[in-house]
């Protein structure tokens, strides 16, 4: 009984990291230039505002190991 329940445990770690490594579905686009960030972040956009809806959809990708550079503030709360 403990064996199927260590198999049963492997099975499903391994099921949750293929569901959290999804592609794109949209190309990556161009590279950003790294202002507000570090790594390396593609955008692109998705859809232009027309007649119908006055705004643009965009969509940004991120490498592995990308994170946002924070706001600092003095009482040293990081956003």
């Amino acid at each position: 009984m403990k064996k199927i329940r260590t198999i049963n445990l492997i099975l499903a770690l391994v099921a949750i990291s293929f569901l959290n490594a999804q592609e794109s579905v949209f190309a990556k686009g161009n590279l950003a230039p790294n202002v507000h960030h570090k790594g390396d972040v593609w955008l692109s956009h998705v859809t232009q505002a027309d007649g119908t809806f006055s705004y643009h959809i965009a969509q940004a990708v991120s490498a592995r190991g990308h994170f946002l550079i924070g706001m600092y503030t003095p009482m040293g709360n990081n956003y």
